[in-house]
């Protein structure tokens, strides 16, 4: 009879290795990433009505929401920066027999990045 052998690990396990705790962290930071898009959505939701509109406006000018937008902020970033950092792992780019430095894939996903953010603050701040 063929059974598996399942290998239980610790609950630390993420913890012993710094590529490990970076992906844990990257994958945690995913859920403030998504927690954020939900926020996003709640405030198209109140564009509708101008007087939960304004409400809404004056708590985001809150010391508490400036702070949590803070923390929201600094993990999209890690997130982010990380992610990037990760492409050359996922993305293998041939140009005929050479492949592309992962330098370049992860410096093209910083471009990127810094392009479609100056392209969002132009429209935002017109």
């Amino acid at each position: 009879m063929n059974r598996e052998h399942l290998r239980v690990l610790p609950a630390d396990w993420w913890l012993r290795k710094r590529s490990y705790s970076f992906f844990m962290m990257r994958e945690l930071t995913s859920l403030a990433v998504a927690a954020y898009a939900v926020f996003l959505l709640a405030l198209v939701a109140t564009a509708a009505e101008a007087g939960s509109f304004t409400r809404f406006f004056e708590w985001l000018r809150h010391p508490v929401s400036v702070g949590l937008h803070l923390v929201a902020l600094s993990m999209v970033l890690f997130h982010s920066i990380t992610w990037i950092k990760l492409m050359p792992e996922s993305l293998v780019v041939w140009r005929g027999e050479e492949r592309i430095p992962g330098r370049l894939i992860a410096a093209g996903g910083f471009a990127g990045w810094i392009v479609v953010s100056v392209l969002v603050a132009f429209l935002a701040l017109r």
